[in-house]
């Protein structure tokens, strides 16, 4: 048969140019370009601008954060005008547009909140007009990486970057609080080796943490984790026991006048917005109802004639900082919406925003507190106002009642007593257990919140309730043993390094759980000045040049048999001209004093060397290093210690063993097997350390994934997977994770390989999946759409014929949910009891109830603590928002929703179709 090996679609040409792969054999074709039949590709064109820092993913993902920079590392003036970023963003520079020599140009979708967040000049950063066509036309940096082009007025390529997430390329400017910066302006900028992450640490807070709870009875203990990948300093971490003495300064009390609207009609749009005007609006003191003999204001012609009154109160904050704990506090009958700013903040027994909406059931005054979190995102210098819309239970009701309080609240403890052994570090992690994904936590002395030393918590992934966390147990220098008849003040010192922004404290099962919003700098990045990277390593080194930059590294054979040498390809390049590449290789374990092989020149930029044959099961462990003419040297994979923000406790104390190698086996070229070969292959102490630590670890272990006999995925991951009931080691599950630069047949990030012990749970499992396939509705119902069964072997570790499926992520989401990928994502699992010793000590089966039933639940259907660990929120780039979840369950609950109300809301919650379909 044929098959095309090559097309494309032309465009109209320039006369006497034509269009060129530069360099030779590249994805793209340029314009413009000298004719050059029968010899090298050439294009005569200004580069002296290159692309020199890119936010393409904001932590929060504002989309109006992002930017993209140009620097001119020329001596000479450039004139622009006419120019266009494509591929990507999609802007003309206007007529005029010059850039001098050694300067920068911030483009960005939201030019004056760029200028705003970073201290620029006004008008010194370039984007679209504010109107709706000239956002949509400038497009979006896409999250997970695309090519950014920057054309001169001819249409030709002056420099072009297609960047990735993750692989070759730097992690942290992922939605993790960097931008992407180009480390060196002279190096070839479209290669991953030449970027690394903007080091924004030094412009974070320290902040203060502190609330009450209490133990549940049990274990004593404390959990410490991140919810996401990243890095935070704790310090003077402390558990008070004793009486509590609460100390309210109101900012609203519960006897001032508020401006109110009856609801016979909906109220105007904004009204929760601090800018809408409410002179019309009635006003009256709080209490605000009627029939139960505490309203100041009587409303004596709701009953029967309207369900709902929106009410306003404007208040003064002269000092954001200086609010320790916002309350608020409503008595209330029968429910309520909660904004500030127009922002929702608080919600009780109600089910849907509508004007003209009953609350979810009648009942008597109650009152009900609830902890505002991250008052700061909230609350504004000077004027603020609380909206509240408050809902009655039908038109027939007797009563309603509304009367607020809005409180600054410091909690202090008479008489109490420290509870916690070692909680400032200043010598030490004693009594603390350090496990899983959080495994390189520990004392640093590198800028300490206070004393000598504090917890540098770093964590490669997801914290949860099992290892994958930072413990305190009870005796010795963990935790006094916690009363169950005392409150307890939970407090701690933080500061944001790097990723997640939420830390989560709690006790045993879940008992005193509390989730704490980290602060973060607006001003991430270095738009319009040096890139913090450069001046880092000028810093260290005395100059701005980098060294080589190498890439494209592959071997032949792929998987060598015994005694066969394998030859290693890379291609190496440096501005100032490449001089010495060596391989440098080890058997089964990093050295340090790793062989030498050197690496011949063959031609443009490719080199090559041969690592001798080793006997059969022989890992060779290996990594390239390439001098510069000035001796200035590059690595690959790149040197860690040189990067912003590794995963290591210290980075000026990294071990052989947690740098990066490229790893291949002597082994059978192609195992006999009926179904797809996969292998991995990982260092001799990685494999004693996935089968040693807890099995419910979720660290994953670096290597290299083996498709088939050809197929070499450097660069990947694998760890133990599966449930506490089925996690089985090395005759169980795993999961394998691709680089993001190099997909498993380009479109594979994640997989599970499933262990069903013979159960059946394959065939089943299968087979629902089928089911829901071959019976899609008018709307398309999600479905596994990968599923195979393969042989698995991890070094010389063969498994049990396993069964790849999809992991749901992102990927998964962009797939079924295109263009709302960036929706609320949870995972249902059991809420699992691990004892000290990794081991499944109980579990409770996850609900959908307001809120779901378990040991330690306080009953409050808003606290979404009362949620967690039964639902894990995924794909959401570390925001800890439970609100469409708890929104769910009101619904779903048949004592929070009656039937009338549920028939009639439940279409705006739920894809009904697609549930009952998947239920089916």
């Amino acid at each position: 048969g044929e098959k095309v090996l090559d097309a494309y679609n032309f465009e109209p040409e320039f006369v006497d140019m034509s269009e060129a792969r530069i360099p030779d054999g590249d994805d793209e074709l340029e314009g413009a370009s000298e004719p050059t039949r029968g010899s090298a590709n050439r294009m005569d064109v200004n580069q002296d601008i290159v692309i020199n820092e890119i936010m393409y993913h904001p932590l929060g993902d504002n989309e109006d954060k992002e930017y993209l920079e140009l620097y001119n590392r020329s001596d000479r003036v450039v004139d622009i005008g006419g120019w266009e970023l494509n591929r990507g963003l999609s802007f003309t520079f206007p007529a005029g547009t010059r850039m001098s020599p050694d300067t920068y140009l911030v483009i960005g979708r939201n030019p004056r909140l760029i200028e705003e967040l970073h201290g620029l000049p006004a008008n010194s950063v370039l984007g679209p007009e504010q109107d709706p066509d000239a956002i949509d036309d400038f497009s979006t940096l896409r999250d997970s990486g695309e090519r950014q082009t920057l054309k001169d007025g001819m249409g030709r390529t002056v420099d072009t970057v297609r960047y990735y997430d993750g692989g070759d390329w730097p992690r942290w400017p992922d939605g993790l609080g960097s931008s992407m910066e180009l480390i060196d302006p002279y190096q070839d900028n479209r290669f991953g080796a030449a970027w690394d992450a903007s080091d924004d640490s030094d412009k974070a807070e320290v902040e203060h943490f502190s609330y009450v709870g209490r133990h549940g009875g049990g274990e004593s203990e404390l959990h410490v984790l991140l919810m996401t990948r990243g890095m935070s300093l704790v310090d003077n971490l402390s558990i008070v026991g004793g009486a509590v003495r609460n100390n309210d300064t109101e900012l609203i009390g519960d006897d001032e006048t508020w401006r109110y609207f009856k609801g016979t009609q909906a109220p105007p749009a904004n009204w929760q917005t601090s800018g809408f005007d409410d002179s019309g609006w009635e006003s009256g003191r709080t209490g605000i109802g009627y029939g139960d003999g505490d309203d100041n204001t009587v409303l004596d012609d709701m009953r029967e004639s309207y369900l709902t009154v929106f009410c306003r109160k404007t208040f003064n904050v002269t000092n954001i900082e200086d609010i320790n704990e916002l309350i608020l506090s409503i008595t209330v009958d029968d429910g309520f919406y909660a904004y500030i700013n127009g922002v929702q903040v608080a919600s009780y027994n109600v089910n849907s925003p509508d004007w003209d909406a009953p609350a979810s059931s009648a009942g008597e005054p109650t009152l009900v507190e609830r902890t505002l979190e991250n008052p700061g995102a909230a609350l504004r210098l000077g004027e603020n106002v609380l909206a509240v819309q408050v809902h009655n239970g039908n038109l027939t009701s007797s009563d309603l009642s509304f009367i607020p309080r809005l409180v600054d609240r410091t909690t202090t403890f008479v008489d109490g007593e420290e509870q916690l052994g070692n909680g400032d570090f200043n010598s030490n992690t004693r009594g603390w257990m350090i496990e899983g994904t959080h495994w390189r936590s520990g004392r640093t002395t590198i800028d300490p919140i206070a004393g000598s030393g504090s917890l540098k918590v770093v964590a490669a992934g997801r914290g949860d309730n099992k290892v994958n966390r930072l413990e305190t147990p009870s005796g010795g220098f963990g935790l006094a043993n916690l009363n169950t008849n005392e409150d307890l003040q939970i407090s701690f010192d933080a500061r944001w390094v790097i990723g997640s922004q939420t830390i989560l404290t709690h006790g045993y099962q879940h008992a005193m759980a509390k989730s704490h919003r980290l602060a973060v700098p607006e001003n991430l990045g270095t738009p319009g000045r040096i890139n913090s990277v450069t001046r880092r390593l000028i810093e260290e080194t005395g100059s701005a040049n980098l060294g080589p930059v190498i890439r494209d590294v592959w071997q032949d054979p792929p998987v060598p048999g015994a005694n066969e040498a394998v030859t290693v390809y890379a291609r190496v390049s440096d501005a100032d001209g490449v001089g010495n590449v060596r391989l440098r290789y080890s058997s089964n374990n990093p050295s340090a004093s790793p062989s030498t092989a050197n690496m011949t020149h063959r031609g443009g930029d490719l080199y090559s060397g041969t690592i001798p044959g080793r006997s059969m099961g022989t890992k060779i462990i290996f990594f390239i290093t390439a001098e510069d003419e000035g001796g200035r040297q590059g690595r690959y994979p790149v040197d860690i210690a040189n990067r912003t923000h590794p995963l290591v406790l210290n980075p000026t104390a990294i071990s052989r063993n947690d740098e990066r190698y490229l790893i291949y086996r002597h082994d059978q070229r192609l195992p006999s097997t009926n179904y797809h070969s996969y292998r991995f292959w990982v260092t001799d102490a990685d494999e004693s350390r996935i089968g040693s630590r807890r099995q419910q670890s979720n660290d994953l272990v670096p290597g290299t994934f083996v498709y088939g006999g050809s197929r070499l995925y450097y660069g990947s991951a694998t760890r133990f997977s599966g449930s506490p009931f089925a996690r089985g080691g090395w005759g169980g599950s795993f999961r394998a994770v691709m680089p993001r630069d190099d997909l498993l047949h380009e479109r594979i990030r994640k997989m599970n390989l499933d262990n069903h012990h013979g159960s059946g749970n394959n065939a089943r499992e299968r087979i629902s999946h089928y089911l829901i396939r071959h019976n899609q509705g008018t709307e398309g119902t999600p479905y596994s759409e990968i599923q195979t069964m393969v042989r698995w072997q991890l070094n010389s570790r063969t498994t049990n014929t396993l069964e790849h499926t999809w992991v749901p992520d992102v990927q998964y989401l962009s797939l079924w949910f295109p263009g709302d990928d960036d929706g609320d994502f949870f995972e249902v699992d059991d809420r699992f009891v691990i004892n000290d010793s990794g081991g499944r000590a109980g579990n409770t089966n996850a609900t959908v109830r307001y809120p779901p039933s378990s040991p330690r639940s306080d009953g409050n259907g808003e606290n979404k603590e009362n949620y967690r660990w039964f639902f894990g929120l995924r794909a959401k780039n570390g925001e800890d928002d439970f609100s469409s979840l708890i929104e769910l369950a009101r619904v779903m609950d048949p004592s929070q929703t009656s039937n009338a109300v549920f028939d009639e809301v439940v279409w705006d919650i739920v894809n009904v179709e697609e549930m009952l379909r998947i239920w089916a």
